[in-house]
């Protein structure tokens, strides 16, 4: 959530300040603070256009039905011109867009709302500018084409900065919030934003102060740029139909890639279509509202309506809603609009149930409660592993492990095939505690068969301490099956994670179902561990769902 300051005067000049307080909490916002000058509101993540003075107050008008929802798109002038992005930015920042607008109204404290709510737009949806950042400037100053590029070190006067630096020289003394991290990688090199014949903007750092924005200014260029396409997109939509709702008209930018030639324009404001029975608000709702009364609750929540009937209606889901994925949103929407206070209880008769536990999940508690007894401690694992804990230290070929696609860190690639590896790290992590130490662990592994995942309940047990045996580990197996009234036979066998001799197969009623022994010296080496280790695993059952 962030934060927004409204002031008094401002809201004053659409409504009655008592009637703007009491439509916060309706539209799920909470009131933060308020006093003689000004109005603190929170604002949930799911409207990040709300940030914005002008919005918010659009969408409370709305809610009260003083307004009508409108279309953006015919707002969309002629082009003013082009923007080139290198393969070099784009191996930074891979997607760029840029618009201008002009007859943008910024008296007042106008500049300072489009300022602060650029800037908690970036620091929240755009996680603080990584994903996405932005930047405004005056767009009598640029001369086109533009160009996102990297550049060598050079001079240029950062925003509000007193003086002339060059990019290695603001990064190192002008950079507060430590933007430019996204760009260490390629020391020397700086990214950049640049017209015909002056830098624009360090990105995402900061603007050049030669076209810096004033509230006299009537025309204006925004730059857009990050990582991820649908967020660059989605922010250019938010930011163009907030500044049409203040009067300006959008002029799109040609955007090239230098690299495959290829050329697209850079916003689109027409919004999605859907059609909406209006029995999928009474029935979800509890309501038995007409047309009539459905329609206005459409228009409250701020959906233009295209076509409508006594059934249905085709309507229109604003550029700005980047929070509004299907039917449902919308329905939420309308609940909204007709107040959740206006709705009456119902009671519901005939539906009652009471909740038990699963036969599955009732016998892994009781094989907890048997291996407690017996000593052992419970451990929980994360299903996500790496290949050198699961097969290089175990001494083990991967058996066909789920790889994940695009993993962000090497403490996990792959899903576990067993339990064994997780139970030896942590008596690698609790090596400092009192021997002897006995684990287990009840669990879910994964391993790809015929093309196709498979995913088992396993169970394993780790004892380790210097008088710790095969013989120790064998007499808990013996008790588990005794326990259970299962027929248990031990057949040698051999397995690298295991000392030669010291290991076997487990049969349950004449089926192999796992393996337990001395853990090879080797494999102690690779987890570091000093003590004697003996364990099993077994396979309980595979899961179909």
């Amino acid at each position: 959530m962030a934060t927004v300051t409204f002031y008094n005067k401002d809201v004053e000049k659409f409504m009655d300040l008592d009637v703007f307080k009491s439509q916060i909490s309706e539209l799920g916002m909470s009131l933060e603070d308020s006093n003689d000058t000004s109005t603190v509101v929170d604002i949930t993540p799911n409207r990040p256009e709300l940030l914005y003075f002008n919005n918010f107050m659009r969408e409370v008008r709305l809610h009260l039905g003083t307004v009508k929802p409108r279309s953006y798109d015919s707002a969309i002038g002629d082009f003013e011109g082009d923007l080139y992005i290198s393969p070099e930015f784009r191996s930074l920042r891979p997607y760029g867009i840029a618009f201008a607008a002009k007859n943008v109204d910024l008296s007042g404290n106008g500049l300072e709302y489009l300022i602060n709510f650029t800037e908690k737009l970036t620091d929240t949806y755009g996680r603080k500018r990584k994903k996405v950042a932005l930047g405004i400037h005056n767009l009598d100053k640029i001369v086109f084409p533009l160009f996102y590029n990297l550049s060598d070190d050079k001079e240029f006067t950062p925003l509000r900065y007193g003086k002339a630096a060059r990019f290695s020289e603001f990064v190192k003394e002008g950079d507060k919030e430590g933007y430019s991290s996204i760009f260490e990688s390629i020391e020397g090199r700086y990214p950049i934003l640049k017209d015909k014949s002056k830098t624009l903007s360090l990105v995402p750092v900061i603007n050049s102060d030669e076209t810096s924005v004033g509230t006299s200014t009537r025309n204006i260029l925004i730059d857009i740029n990050g990582s991820d396409e649908t967020a660059v997109q989605n922010t250019a939509r938010i930011i163009a139909s907030s500044l049409i709702d203040i009067g300006a008209s959008i002029h799109p930018v040609k955007v090239h890639m230098t690299q495959n030639k290829s050329s697209f324009v850079s916003i689109d404001l027409k919004g999605r279509k859907v059609a909406l029975h209006f029995k999928d608000f009474n029935s979800r709702i509890g309501l038995d509202e007409k047309s009539e009364r459905c329609l206005d609750l459409i228009s409250r929540s701020g959906y233009l309506v295209k076509s409508s009937n006594s059934s249905s209606a085709t309507i229109v889901i604003p550029p700005y809603r980047t929070d509004v994925f299907g039917k449902i949103d919308i329905v939420e929407d309308m609940a909204i609009a007709y107040g959740y206070n206006n709705i009456t209880p119902k009671e519901i008769s005939g539906v009652y149930g009471y909740g038990s536990l699963d036969t599955l999940t009732e016998f892994k508690n009781d094989i907890s409660g048997l291996l407690v007894g017996l000593g052992y401690s419970e451990a929980l694992n994360f299903y996500l592993t790496n290949r050198q804990v699961e097969f290089e230290y175990m001494l083990q070929d991967d058996p066909g492990s789920v790889s994940l696609l695009s993993s962000k860190t090497s403490t996990f690639g792959i899903v576990r095939t067993k339990l064994l590896p997780n139970l030896m790290m942590n008596l690698k992590t609790s090596a400092d505690q009192p021997m002897p130490q006995k684990l287990f662990e009840i669990g879910n592994v994964y391993r790809v068969e015929k093309g196709k995942v498979s995913e088992y309940l396993n169970i394993a047990i780790v004892a380790e301490g210097a008088k710790v045996n095969f013989n120790d580990v064998k007499a808990d197996l013996e008790a588990f099956c005794n326990y259970l009234g299962l027929n248990l036979e031990l057949k040698e066998s051999k397995d690298p994670a295991f000392i030669e001799g010291r290991t076997a197969d487990i049969y349950i009623d004449g089926i192999k179902k796992g393996i337990m022994g001395e853990i090879n010296p080797e494999v102690l080496l690779n987890f570091s561990l000093l003590e004697p280790v003996s364990a099993l695993e077994l396979r309980i059952k595979k899961l179909d769902y």
